[in-house]
């Protein structure tokens, strides 16, 4: 088993570190070239790979986010992160039944990620099931998911006696930290409609910010 010397470790972990700043900051060109310098250091490294992920999601490249997605799980078959990014590539792709596999895998695995359901929600309002998206959203808000968003997300299936207002944080994160890419992002926003799934994909990426030793 190849064991990386302190020097090459610690050089892959400053790219890292790198690329988790600039995805925080919105600059997600950067992020993604960081997290790839830090792979052709130490390739094969599934937090690095599950960043490089979530980042290509965002970059509206969902082929390349598959790859990396199912490359962290050839490291870490059982990885909750590597999954919803596999399950949130798919859907941007229109690969459905196969990213609500990837959904019900993770959730077999931890019935209480919340952004699993609320990405199971989304999806399945796509797919045109109402019932099973707003039980989906039921479960995200129960286990603690964003609640403004995701009751904003519950209301557009679930009729209430008023018609549901977007959450400001909601707007502020489809145009907050996009001064880099915007027109790409906006593109790839509508033609996805990826808004719901971007911000679950931003909480969660933000999530994978340590960098393990094993």
């Amino acid at each position: 088993m190849y064991e990386p010397s302190a020097d090459v470790f610690e050089r892959a972990k400053a790219c890292f570190l790198d690329g988790l700043g600039s995805f925080q900051a919105g600059h997600f060109a950067q992020a993604e070239q960081q997290y790839l310098a830090s792979l052709a250091l130490l390739p094969a490294r599934a937090s690095t790979l599950i960043n490089l992920a979530a980042t290509q999601l965002l970059l509206a490249r969902p082929d390349d986010a598959l790859a990396s997605a199912d490359a962290a799980l050839g490291a870490e078959p059982d990885s909750p992160d590597a999954l919803l990014h596999r399950g949130n590539a798919l859907a941007q792709l229109g690969r459905t039944e196969e990213a609500l596999a990837a959904f019900e895998r993770l959730l077999a695995i931890d019935p209480t990620h919340a952004s699993a359901w609320s990405s199971r929600g989304s999806l399945l309002r796509e797919m045109n099931r109402p019932e099973e998206a707003a039980g989906a959203y039921r479960e995200a808000l129960r286990h603690g998911a964003a609640p403004e968003l995701n009751a904003y997300y519950l209301a557009s299936v679930a009729p209430t006696s008023a018609p549901p207002t977007a959450p400001a944080g909601y707007v502020a994160a489809l145009f907050d930290g996009y001064a880099d890419e915007f027109d790409s992002h906006l593109v790839g926003s509508l033609r996805y409609q990826g808004h719901r799934r971007l911000v679950d994909t931003l909480a969660a990426a933000a999530g994978t910010g340590p960098y393990r030793s094993a």
